[in-house]
């Protein structure tokens, strides 16, 4: 195999590269999306265990649990997004940068 071969079959490994950018990208705007709606329901369910009065009462203590819960479901969601974009997307743009002036 020449160097002129090898250097073809990079760039259509960068090919390949981009398609899975693309991808991953189009996968984490619709998790952010999902977090967007967390986000909603979270700021709702808190405004509503602000007016809680009572929080002995048995209805308050369940507004409590679920706003904890969507709390914890929340920060990981905003972890993942946050995963996604540097450990994914930003080395598979460092590689395709580097791959691109390489093989130029």
């Amino acid at each position: 195999m020449t160097l002129i071969d090898l250097r073809n079959r990079l760039r259509e490994k960068l090919s390949m590269l981009n398609e899975v950018q693309v991808e991953a990208e189009a996968y984490l705007a619709l998790k952010d999306t999902r977090h967007d709606q967390l986000t909603r329901r979270l700021e709702k369910l808190e405004r509503r265990t602000d007016d809680i009065a009572n929080p002995d009462t048995a209805r308050s203590q369940k507004l409590l649990e679920a706003y904890d819960q969507l709390l914890e479901l929340h920060a990981r969601s905003e972890e993942e997004l946050d995963d996604w974009e540097s450990l994914v997307l930003e080395p598979l743009r460092e590689v395709q940068e580097a791959l691109l002036k390489l093989v130029s």
